[in-house]
């Protein structure tokens, strides 16, 4: 594995709140901290492991059965004991009954990487669930804002926290992964039509200048609360770039913004976990 880089570690928070709670809990002594802010990574990693990680991709197939983009799976378990070539690749169930050709590593190195690089970026609590997919984004692929699902670790069964995307590809313009605050809930009025009848008791209740005022307006309306949910704010939109990386805790808000002609992007998906103590 290749030495230490010189990489730059930069936090993000959703809100204030959320980095004071992020302090708090870095200067007490618990042993399972909470994922509250998201983390990108400049030279993330050395230009070697980069190289093996980009053959790789061009190893595996690609997937086209996705909407969104077209995808490279792969994991770093090893293969039923009944399989003859530990080079193939296997029919992994997906969610929705949806079935990928997963490629096995013969040569597991992007776990032992991943992890290595977590440490060396003060991220020691965290490590990479050995199942993987390079995402490949062309010109105008795009993804939705919404929030990542959970995963288990395949082996120890602990449950995913945050996602990490590896660029191995640059974007000047376009493909920018945009992170949103919290969305806001907020008590909104509806006006309703009054009935007949609440219309007559409201008329016999005032007097008669004010029913002549009232005659002219011709919509007497009565207040009815309900909720609507705001656009979110975006925090940041992190632009592409080579060597970078972007780690996320899964609940965030985010998106993939369209990609423009000539620039794909490509990146490497993980979904990350604690460490067991």
């Amino acid at each position: 594995m290749s030495s230490k880089t010189n990489s730059s570690v930069r936090t993000i928070y959703q809100s204030k709140q959320e980095q004071q709670d992020h302090q708090e809990q870095l200067s007490s002594s618990t042993t399972s901290p909470k994922q509250f802010c998201a983390y990108h990574v400049k030279h993330a990693f050395q230009s070697s492991d980069l190289n093996k990680l980009n053959q790789l991709r061009l190893d595996i197939d690609l997937d086209l059965s996705r909407p969104t983009c077209p995808r490279r799976y792969f994991t770093e378990l090893p293969k039923h004991t009944n399989s003859s070539n530990a080079n193939s690749t296997e029919s992994t169930n997906l969610n929705q009954n949806i079935y990928i050709q997963q490629y096995t590593v013969p040569q597991p190195f992007v776990g032992q990487m991943i992890d290595t690089a977590l440490k060396d970026w003060g991220l020691g609590h965290l490590q990479a669930i050995p199942k993987y997919r390079f995402l490949e984004y062309n010109e105008g692929g795009n993804m939705q804002p919404h929030q990542d699902g959970f995963s288990l670790h395949p082996v120890e069964g602990i449950t995913s926290v945050a996602t990490m995307l590896i660029y191995l590809s640059s974007c000047t313009k376009g493909g920018a992964t945009a992170l949103y605050e919290k969305p806001i809930k907020k008590i909104k009025k509806k006006k309703k039509r009054l009935t007949k009848k609440q219309r007559k008791e409201m008329e016999r209740s005032i007097s008669q200048p004010q029913q002549e005022q009232k005659d002219k307006e011709k919509d007497i309306d009565i207040e009815k609360e309900g909720t609507q949910v705001l656009e979110p704010k975006l925090i940041e939109a992190i632009q592409p770039v080579y060597n970078t990386a972007l780690i996320f805790p899964h609940p965030w808000l985010h998106a993939g913004l369209p990609v423009v002609a000539g620039q794909p992007k490509i990146c490497l998906r993980v979904d990350l976990c604690p460490k067991e103590s």
